[in-house]
This record gives C-alpha cells, sequence and structure tokens, in this order.
C-alpha cells in the first residue's frame, strides 16, 4: 500500500469522530485532492468519504454488540450531526435499524462463547506499545500469510526484532464487515527511541504506529485456530457488554512471543486484549 495511502487511513481511523477535510488532508501528504480520491480508490476499492462512512458505521455496530450505549450516544461518539442521519445512514450499511440490530444480536447469543470455557479475564493498567506495522485487507484465514510477508519485509528493512513481542491488529467485528473489508494490522514492538527512518520503512510498506496506554481486558489464549473466535466472543460478547467497563474504539490487541506463522495453528497461545474506559 502507497504510505500517503496508508498515513490518509490513520487519520481517519484515529479521527473517526471529527470532520476530516480532504483538500487538507492532500495538502499534508504532499498530493492534490484529485490525486487523493483516484489513489485511495485504488488501493482500498472507495473513496475516502466512502470509507470513512465504512470505519464509522462498522465501530458503531461493534458498539450496539459490545456496550449499552445508546444508539443517540453512538452517534454522537462517532461525529454525526443528528441521530436520525445517523440511523439513516446504518440502514443504508446493515438494511435495519440500529435497534433493529442490537435486538438480532442479542437473540442469537448463545453459551457457546461463555467466559469460563476460555479462562479468566483480568483488567490491568498496560504501558501503550510503539510498533511496525504493516495493514492487511482481506480473509483472516490468511492471516499467516500475512505474518510471513511482514517478517520478511521487517528483515529487508533490517528493524531490530531482539526481544520484541509481535501484536495482531484487529479492527473489524467478521459477521458486521464483509470479508474483503476486514483490516488486520501485524505488528512488532520497538524500543520508543529505535530511530528508525520512517521514510526507509515506508519504502518496504511499513509504519510506525502507538497503541493506546491504560485499562485493557486481557485473556489469556491457548488453543487451535478454530477456537480463536470463541475467544473473542468470550471477551467481547459476554464480558465486556456486562461488565462496568465500556470499550474503546480502539482496535483489539493479540499479543503473542513469536510471529503467528511460526506457531502450530492447533497449538496457539497469546494473550487477547480489548482496550477499555
Amino acid at each position: 500500500m502507497d504510505w500517503r495511502i496508508a498515513q490518509a487511513i490513520r487519520v481517519m481511523e484515529q479521527q473517526m469522530d471529527e470532520h476530516v477535510c480532504f483538500a487538507a488532508l492532500a495538502r499534508r501528504l504532499g498530493m492534490s485532492t484529485t490525486r487523493l480520491h483516484h489513489l485511495f480508490a485504488a488501493e482500498t476499492g472507495m473513496p475516502p468519504g466512502a470509507y470513512l462512512r465504512r470505519i464509522r458505521l462498522d465501530a458503531a455496530a461493534i458498539r450496539l454488540c459490545w456496550t449499552r450505549d445508546t444508539a443517540g450516544q453512538i452517534s454522537m461518539r462517532l461525529g454525526y450531526a443528528s441521530q436520525a442521519s445517523f440511523t439513516h445512514a446504518f440502514i443504508r450499511r446493515f438494511g435495519c435499524t440500529p435497534l433493529q440490530f442490537r435486538r438480532r444480536f442479542r437473540a442469537g447469543l448463545t453459551t457457546e462463547g461463555m467466559t469460563a470455557a476460555y479462562g479468566p479475564i483480568g483488567v490491568r493498567e498496560v504501558d501503550g506499545f510503539v510498533l511496525v506495522t504493516r495493514r492487511y485487507i482481506g480473509d483472516l484465514y490468511a492471516v499467516r500469510g500475512y505474518w510471513r510477508d511482514f517478517e520478511d519485509r521487517l528483515r529487508r528493512c533490517g528493524v531490530p526484532r531482539h526481544g520484541a513481542l509481535y501484536i495482531g491488529l484487529m479492527y473489524d467485528d467478521p459477521r458486521h464487515t464483509p470479508v474483503e473489508q476486514l483490516r488486520y494490522d501485524c505488528g512488532v514492538t520497538i524500543p520508543g527511541s529505535s530511530g528508525l527512518d520512517e521514510d526507509r520503512l515506508a519504502r518496504h510498506g511499513l509504519h510506525l504506529f502507538a497503541t493506546r496506554s491504560g485499562r485493557y481486558a486481557c485473556l489469556r489464549f491457548k488453543g487451535s485456530r478454530a477456537e480463536v473466535f470463541g475467544a473473542y466472543r468470550s471477551l467481547c460478547d459476554h464480558w465486556a457488554r456486562a461488565s462496568r467497563f465500556t470499550v474503546t474504539d480502539d482496535p483489539a490487541l493479540e499479543v503473542h512471543g513469536i510471529p503467528r506463522h511460526h506457531m502450530d495453528p492447533q497449538h496457539l497461545s497469546f494473550t487477547l486484549m480489548l482496550a477499555l474506559e
């Protein structure tokens, strides 16, 4: 992905609740507004305005499932001018109102993902991670290939990895987001003062990113690839929705000691972390 489009995506994902001026964003990236729109569409399959609407609405769907926020609170949080405009956009994306969406989700919940099946969930304060990352979009069953490509780029770029943690960043719920739009970042921790050349990273399709510091719900997962989604259901569908905390709009983190493709798919081991407020 072109580094300028990757940067534009980061800006939109971090400012979902704000008005994004694409002309100003284009100037910041050293290109015309027309060039930004054409390049963005070529890289993502949609123009920047449509992309921003999509990630806002998918974030709204997650909040409807995992929090007790009202539709009005969610619309305000995500920068909609009114609840009516939010509801109209939501219907266009999901074919139902936010309230209907929440009711259908809750009606479909089963005990399969209850927390007891995957071990205890703890809440702890976590410092933010400074990462080198790369964005991948598509089928999550291809994640081992993502990590293989990512590790090759790190090697070619000379990113130091001694003692590093490998972190996958999950942005979307595959039950609500089409498979061809699912966002996943591969990341590796680096010292905050590593002095890495961002231009060199960009030439290899890599980017710096800092995760949120603060409170996280943490679940230690051990099991097969087929059981990973059950762990997400346990943490997000059941625990987060029933807890006194509220999930943020930050990505869920999968913290590994080694890159995912070096693990046996039948014996995965990582810590699943969900940012809270």
